[in-house]
């Protein structure tokens, strides 16, 4: 007869004798692990760490945010002081009374006759004269109508008719 093929790594059984008590045996669970509280406590510590970190790197992104907008705010208080200034300058060059005296200046004479103008209701004629008069006083009253280039009435002739 052949012998059973045993498993070599498999330890061959003990017999006991036959007399010995059967030990008391009874289910185990898995070992439990030992709890480590310095885990626990160094995890707090970096979670703490890292809050603390975050908070610390979001205050100094707002500071730096605030004077970025603090430095646009002057420079936009400073621009609308220029540009107020510029309005300024351009109304005194706009000024009637600055026009009429540099017109003088240049060698200009006021009009001994002033032609108004009104818009057309028709778009193809630019203007229509609805009163023509003589104005005695016309250097007086500071008006230098009809002596620049294009002062002219709606048929091509200039201001005194010609």
């Amino acid at each position: 007869m052949v012998a059973p093929a045993r498993d070599p790594h498999r330890a061959p059984r003990h017999r006991r004798p036959a007399g010995a008590a059967v030990p008391h045996l009874r289910v185990v669970g898995r070992p439990h692990r030992k709890r480590r509280p310095g885990v626990r406590i160094g995890a707090g510590f970096l979670a703490l760490f890292l809050a603390l970190f975050g908070n610390a790197f979001a205050h100094s992104m707002l500071v730096a945010g605030q004077e970025r907008l603090d430095g646009l705010t002057s420079e936009v208080e400073r621009e609308q002081a220029r540009n107020e200034k510029l309005h300024l300058q351009a109304a005194q060059l706009e000024a009637p009374d600055r026009i009429v005296n540099e017109a003088k200046r240049m060698g200009l004479i006021p009009a001994q006759q002033t032609t108004w103008l009104t818009p057309s209701d028709d778009p193809g004629s630019v203007a229509s004269a609805t009163e023509s008069r003589t104005d005695p006083g016309a250097g007086s009253n500071n008006e230098l109508a009809g002596t620049g280039p294009g002062a002219s009435g709606h048929d091509g002739t200039d201001v005194a008719g010609q």
